[in-house]
């Protein structure tokens, strides 16, 4: 789209193309992964066009313990992506391709923005991998001529955000196009529930095993995506004192003063990053249960 119809200068397109493989990283190596891991188990646990009153609920609630784990995991990281990359993109850039790009304010911007886009593509894998498992096939067709909406919404981002910003009105039109895409999935998988919910309270007899009744009221508080998306106010906190503490850091001692000094502003972050995820991990302790029960049961079965 950039090159077809050279809406930014050919410096700007390579600038964009090395930010856009750099900042990729983490969802190629993590979010790529658990996303397809999500697709494979859907899939398997979800039966397409099977009669809603028909889907088995302890299949369903494995489903949606598999899917509250990678959510919030992947949020998490983009969280903490977002955050170091405001005080780092210039040393990343500096330790990857040398002073010439870690100079350039354009590229630097880019890579910070970027890491807003990485934090969209961790809470849409997720949730667009439920949401292709759990449609039926007219909803998919539906869904195939929403698809062409969000195109449209999307270019006309671009043209709106492109000549005024350059590259960094394509960022932003990519962000949007997420943000609709991610928007619609949590609309789907509420109201799936939801159908889901009263089905297992119309059908629910005096008779109904414990199990069923468990998994039907499980329902009800299953995936909180807001909450799994967003950090707690603990988190927050954290986040925000980390990013000062780097960006203060970075002001002072990166990263054209030379090595001594950034190895400096290295150990300052690589200090606050333990930190964060030293808070985490106390904060998060139902989510490391998720992984030692939800994530390998689902696996297993």
């Amino acid at each position: 789209l950039i090159s077809g119809f050279h809406l930014i200068s050919f410096t700007d397109q390579g600038i964009y193309d090395l930010v856009n493989n750099l900042g990729s990283t983490a969802a190629r190596l993590l979010f790529s992964p658990m996303e397809e891991s999500c697709h494979f188990v859907f899939n398997q646990c979800l039966v397409r066009d099977m009669e809603k009153d028909k889907q088995d609920l302890s299949l369903l609630k494995d489903v949606l313990r598999l899917l509250r784990t990678v959510l919030r995991t992947c949020s998490l990281v983009g969280w903490i992506g977002v955050t170091f990359a405001q005080a780092n993109s210039c040393l990343l850039l500096y330790l990857y391709t040398g002073p010439s790009l870690a100079e350039n304010k354009t590229a630097v911007s880019l890579l910070r923005l970027f890491s807003f886009y990485v934090l969209l593509l961790a809470w849409n894998g997720s949730t667009e991998a439920f949401l292709n498992a759990a449609m039926s096939t007219n909803e998919v067709a539906r869904h195939n001529k929403r698809l062409v909406l969000f195109s449209i919404v999307f270019l006309g981002a671009n043209g709106l955000f492109v000549p005024k910003l350059g590259v960094h009105g394509f960022v932003l039109a990519n962000c949007i196009n997420m943000i609709s895409r991610i928007s619609y999935s949590c609309w789907f998988i509420r109201h799936y529930l939801q159908r889901q919910k009263n089905i297992a309270l119309k059908d629910q007899e005096p008779t109904t095993s414990d199990a069923t009744t468990e998994a039907s009221h499980w329902l009800t508080t299953a995936v909180p995506l807001l909450r799994l998306m967003l950090p707690s106010l603990k988190e927050m906190i954290v986040f925000a004192l980390s990013l000062a503490i780097t960006v203060a850091s970075e002001k002072h001692f990166c990263c054209m003063l030379g090595w001594k000094l950034i190895l400096i502003h290295t150990g300052i972050t690589s200090f606050t990053l333990l930190s964060v995820l030293f808070l985490l991990h106390l904060e998060e302790s139902d989510l490391w249960d998720l992984f030692q029960t939800g994530l390998g049961k689902t696996k297993s079965e």
